[in-house]
C-alpha cells in the first residue's frame, strides 16, 4: 500500500492509524469513549486528554450484522403470521435507515408507545403485496344474490328447526329409558343393579342419577331456547284416530298414516312441554329478578360486591375460553393433545367404552351425544356456540347493572371500552396508532418499528 500511495500517486506523506480516533480528533475532541461499530464488531477506545488509552480499549463481537439478526428475530416474534418472507438482508436495510442509539433508553421505552406522538414515533414498512381482484356486480345481480341468500337461509332456519325438534324427542325419548332403568334398577339386588347398569356403560348408580340430571338440564334449556321460539304459533286442532286402532286392524297403507301420525303427536307433544316450560322459567326470571331488586333495596353496597366479583369470574371465564381456542392453535399444548388424542380414539380398532342398548361391533351414532365428539375434535372440549353467547350476554348484563347503580362503575370501565384498539397497548406495538383491518391485504403486509 505504500508503494502505491508514494510512486503511483505521489502523495506527500501518509499516516496510519484507527479511523475512528481520527473522526474523534477531526471533531475536537480531547477526552471521552469513542465506539465504533462495523459490520461484525464494535470497538471501545477511551481517550484522555487527546490521546488514546490502547491498552484499556476493548472489543464487543457485536456489529450491524448481528444487529439485523436480532431484529429479524423480534420481527418474526412480533408477526409470527407474517404473509411475507423476511430475511437478513431486509433487516439490514432497516438497520440502515432507520435504527439509532438511545441517549437515554430507560426514558425512551417508558413512553414509546404512549398515544402522545405515536405517529412520528412509529416507522411503517409496506412490503409488496398483490390487491385482491373484487369483480363488482351489478344492482340486478346484487338482488338476486341476496334473495337467494335469504331463500337459502329461510330454508336452513326451517331445517334446523326440524332437527332441533327431532333432537329433543330423542332427548326425552332417552331421558324416558333412564328414568325406567332407575326404577328398574332401584328394585334389584345389587348384583342384578350391577350387572345392568354395566349393560348401559354406569358403574354406579350415582352415575346413572348424574345423567338423568344432564339429560334434564339440556331438555329444559333446549325447550326455552329452540322450540320455544315457534312455540307461538297458532294452533289448530289436530286429532290422531289411527293411534287407538290396533295395528292388525290397519293396512300397510293405515299402518304408514299411523306412523305418521304418531310422529306429528310426538311433535305436537314436545311443542306443548316447550310452551309450559318457558312459562315456568319466566315465572322463575320474574321471581328471581323481584328477589334480586329487594336486596338490592335492603342492601346496595353488598349487592354491587357480588355483581363486581360476578364480573370479574365472568371475564375470567371469557379469557379461559379464548385462551383454550388460542392453544389450539399450537401443537404442543395440551389442549392439541387432547383433541389428537380423541382422534386416535376414534381411529382405534379396539372400542374403549361398553355401546349402550345392543352389542354391535359399532353403534357409533345411534345415541346423538356421540356427535360431541366432532366438536371436541375441531374445537376443544367445553367449547360451545351456545354456551360464548351465554357467557357474553352475562356479562353485559351484568355491566348495564353496574352501570345503572354504581357510581364508580362507567363506560370506560366496561370491557368493550377496554378492548378498544385505541386504548390497546398491544395494538400500538403491533400496528402503531391506525386502525387494523383483518381483511386487508395492505395492512397484513406491513411492519411496524416502535
Amino acid at each position: 500500500m505504500s508503494e502505491i500511495l508514494f510512486e503511483l500517486y505521489g502523495v506527500p506523506s501518509v499516516a496510519y492509524g484507527i479511523d475512528s480516533l481520527f473522526s474523534y480528533n477531526y471533531n475536537n475532541g480531547r477526552t471521552g469513549l469513542v465506539v465504533s461499530s462495523s459490520y461484525t464488531s464494535t470497538h471501545l477506545v477511551p481517550v484522555i486528554e487527546s490521546k488514546p488509552v490502547l491498552s484499556k480499549a476493548s472489543r464487543l463481537n457485536w456489529g450491524r450484522s448481528q444487529s439485523a439478526e436480532h431484529l429479524l428475530a423480534l420481527m418474526k416474534a412480533k408477526y409470527p403470521t407474517f404473509p411475507g418472507k423476511l430475511n437478513e438482508y431486509q433487516m439490514e436495510q432497516l438497520v440502515r435507515e432507520h435504527c439509532y442509539v438511545s441517549q437515554n433508553y430507560e426514558q425512551e421505552m417508558s413512553k414509546y408507545l404512549d398515544w402522545t406522538g405515536l405517529e412520528d414515533r412509529d416507522v411503517v414498512i409496506q412490503r409488496p403485496f398483490t390487491e385482491a381482484v373484487v369483480v363488482e356486480k351489478s344492482e340486478e345481480e346484487l338482488a338476486k344474490v341476496a334473495e337467494r341468500k335469504r331463500q337459502n337461509g329461510l330454508r336452513l332456519q326451517a331445517q334446523s328447526a326440524k332437527m332441533r325438534l327431532d333432537k329433543l324427542i330423542r332427548k326425552e325419548q332417552d331421558l324416558e329409558y333412564y328414568r325406567d332403568l332407575q326404577q328398574r334398577v332401584a328394585v334389584m339386588t345389587k348384583k342384578d343393579a350391577k350387572a345392568v347398569l354395566e349393560a348401559d356403560d354406569f358403574d354406579t348408580e350415582a352415575q346413572l342419577e348424574r345423567k338423568i340430571k344432564d339429560y334434564e338440564a339440556s331438555i329444559r334449556k333446549a325447550r326455552h331456547k329452540d322450540v320455544g321460539d315457534i312455540e307461538e304459533e297458532a294452533e289448530v286442532p289436530v286429532t290422531y284416530p289411527l293411534l287407538d286402532i290396533p295395528d292388525a286392524q290397519l293396512d300397510e297403507e293405515g299402518l304408514k298414516q299411523k306412523r305418521q301420525q304418531r310422529l306429528l303427536k310426538a311433535n305436537h307433544d314436545a311443542r306443548a312441554r316447550a310452551k309450559a316450560e318457558k312459562e315456568r322459567e319466566k315465572a322463575r326470571v320474574a321471581e328471581m329478578e323481584r328477589l334480586d331488586n329487594e336486596k338490592r333495596e335492603n342492601d346496595l353496597e353488598g349487592w354491587l360486591q357480588e355483581r363486581r366479583i360476578a364480573r370479574q369470574a365472568a371475564i375470567q371465564r371469557i379469557k379461559d375460553r379464548d385462551r383454550l381456542k388460542a392453544d389450539l392453535g399450537n401443537r404442543k399444548s395440551l389442549a392439541s393433545q387432547i383433541r389428537m388424542k380423541n382422534i386416535a380414539n376414534l381411529a382405534s380398532d379396539n372400542p374403549t367404552k361398553k355401546r349402550r342398548r345392543g352389542n354391535d361391533d359399532d353403534t357409533f351414532g345411534a345415541d346423538d351425544a356421540d356427535w360431541g365428539i366432532y366438536r371436541s375434535i375441531a374445537t376443544g372440549d367445553g367449547s360451545d356456540d351456545d354456551e360464548d353467547e351465554d357467557l357474553d350476554a352475562g356479562l353485559k348484563a351484568i355491566e348495564a347493572q353496574l352501570l345503572a347503580h354504581d357510581p364508580n362503575f362507567t363506560e370506560h370501565s366496561t370491557r368493550d371500552a377496554q378492548q378498544d384498539w385505541t386504548k390497546s397497548l398491544l395494538h400500538a406495538f403491533q400496528h402503531g396508532p391506525w386502525p387494523f383491518d383483518k381483511e386487508s391485504v395492505r395492512d397484513a403486509h406491513q411492519l411496524h418499528l416502535n
